[in-house]
C-alpha cells in the first residue's frame, strides 16, 4: 500500500502543473543594448537619461521627459517619503523598433506580457542598485507621457519597498495625466 502511494505520489509531482518562478540575472545585461544603439546621455534631477538620436523628435522627447520627471517628482514627494532602499536611476527612452527587438532587450521577461510589442518596463532586478526605466519614443505624445509616469511608479513602489501593483501603476498614470493636464 505504501508503495502504491509513493507511486502515486510521484506520478501526481510529475504530472500536475504548478506555478513556478524563475529568473536569472544576466551580467552586463545592456551590453546588447549600447552595442546595437547609439545612445546620448544627460542628467536631470539625479535621474540619467540615455536617448537615441535619431530625428528632431527625439530631441523633443527628451525634453518632455525631463519637465514629466520633475513634475513626478514632485507630485509624488518624492524626496520626502522615506525610502527604504537607495536607487539610483536610469531611464532609456528608445526607439521603438528597439525597445521590442527580442535579440537587444533579451534581459527583459517577454512572457509577462504575453509576448507583445511593450510601452514601456521597468527593471531593478539585473542591477539592484539601479532602477531601470525603458520608454517606447515610438508612441504618441500622450502614451509617451502615461508610459513615462507609469514606470516611474513602478520605481517609486520599488524605493518605499511597496508591492508591486500593476492597477496601482495604471491608476497613477491616469491621475497624473489629470492633475497635470499632460496626456
Amino acid at each position: 500500500m505504501l508503495n502504491k502511494i509513493l507511486i502515486l505520489s510521484l506520478i501526481l509531482f510529475f504530472i500536475t502543473p504548478v506555478d513556478a518562478y524563475a529568473r536569472d540575472r544576466i551580467p552586463n545585461h545592456l551590453r546588447s543594448l549600447f552595442e546595437s544603439t547609439d545612445m546620448n546621455v544627460l542628467g536631470i534631477s539625479d535621474v540619467t537619461i540615455f536617448y537615441e538620436n535619431f530625428s528632431a523628435v527625439s530631441d523633443e522627447r527628451v525634453e518632455t521627459a525631463q519637465d514629466i520627471i520633475i513634475n513626478l517628482k514632485e507630485h509624488l514627494n518624492y524626496d520626502s517619503v522615506p525610502h527604504c532602499q537607495n536607487l539610483s536611476v536610469k531611464m532609456f527612452l528608445l526607439d521603438y523598433n528597439t525597445i521590442n527587438d527580442r535579440d537587444v532587450m533579451h534581459f527583459l521577461t517577454w512572457s509577462d506580457w504575453g509576448n507583445i510589442n511593450i510601452w514601456g518596463a521597468y527593471d531593478s532586478f539585473h542591477n539592484q542598485s539601479t532602477a531601470e526605466l525603458y520608454i517606447n519614443m515610438g508612441v504618441a505624445e500622450t502614451r509617451f507621457i502615461k508610459t513615462i509616469a507609469h514606470e516611474f511608479y513602478h520605481h517609486f513602489q520599488d524605493l518605499t519597498c511597496g508591492e508591486e501593483d500593476e492597477q496601482a501603476a495604471v491608476r497613477f498614470a491616469d491621475e497624473f495625466c489629470d492633475i497635470f493636464d499632460e496626456c
